[in-house]
């Protein structure tokens, strides 16, 4: 080696024990054992630049990823939000667990209550009301009026959305005729 491989690298502080680059061929680096260089060399590799990669700045095209993840992120919450406060104004208030009931029971339950309150058995049919609705057709008519109250719809969304709620497609048709669709 020569004289300039034996001195200290830097002033007159050794530095730390490690991989430096070789002052005497380039694109190599040398082991310095925090005593004097050693006659270990391998190939400089870009692990110097990888290290310093968080430090450098980012570029537009990472930028702009980073925007889109955001802007997805958030369009995706705001859609959770709206849902889950969309259910909750199908029923009521949002904090009555009571009302929170799922929405394919509502009118089974309706017609249980209704049957049991008149004395009738449960398997028997139906009688139809003085407007020639059946319970579950006026639990339907109900709903369709709640959404109207609400927003105004297509026949054939609110039809959708009463047989989500799990009216029948009869009793969702009875109730859209009854509010003039």
């Amino acid at each position: 080696m020569g004289s300039t491989q034996d001195r200290h690298p830097i002033g007159h502080h050794p530095p730390a024990a490690g991989w430096y680059p070789d002052a005497q061929v380039a694109g190599q680096i040398r082991y310095f054992d925090g005593r004097s260089w050693t006659q270990h060399t391998a190939p400089a590799i870009r692990s110097l630049d990888v290290a310093n990669a968080a430090a450098a700045p980012k570029t537009k095209r990472q930028t702009g990823l980073w925007i889109m993840v955001g802007v997805t992120a958030a369009l995706v919450a705001l859609v959770f939000a709206l849902r889950v406060a969309n259910l909750g104004s199908d029923d009521g208030a949002a904090g009555d667990t009571a009302a929170q009931a799922p929405a394919a029971e509502a009118p089974a339950v309706v017609e249980e209550q209704a049957a049991e309150s008149a004395d009738e058995s449960p398997a028997e049919p139906e009688a139809p009301a003085a407007s020639g609705l059946t319970l579950a057709q006026q639990n339907a008519v109900e709903r369709a009026r709640g959404y109207l109250d609400v927003s105004s719809f297509t026949r054939d969304t609110l039809l959708d959305a009463l047989l989500y709620k799990g009216f029948s497609q009869s009793e969702a048709e009875a109730a859209l005729a009854a509010v003039g669709y």
